[in-house]
């Protein structure tokens, strides 16, 4: 398994999630919503890249569609449809 691309994804993921984290206040008083909201977008980003690096990582090692389709919580058919 090639772990340094998927340490740069989660490292990125994590970056991100701690900027929107700062990004709302406790009273949600003086949210910028703009760049919340940007971040976020980001954040989605990087998860589905890692998320499809990972599946690659699966299919590579030898897993099924059907397994594959078990881990993301879907069918086999709607995993090979999205990711293959």
């Amino acid at each position: 398994m090639q772990t340094g691309y998927a340490t740069i994804l989660a490292e990125n993921i994590v970056a991100l999630s701690s900027t929107i984290q700062k990004q709302i206040p406790a009273n949600y008083g003086d949210v910028d919503y703009k760049s919340t909201i940007e971040y976020a977008r980001q954040l989605t980003v990087k998860c589905e890249l890692l998320k499809r690096h990972l599946v690659d990582e699966m299919r590579a090692e030898g897993y099924t569609w059907a397994e594959v389709g078990h881990v993301l919580g879907v069918t086999r058919g709607t995993a090979w449809e999205v990711y293959s």
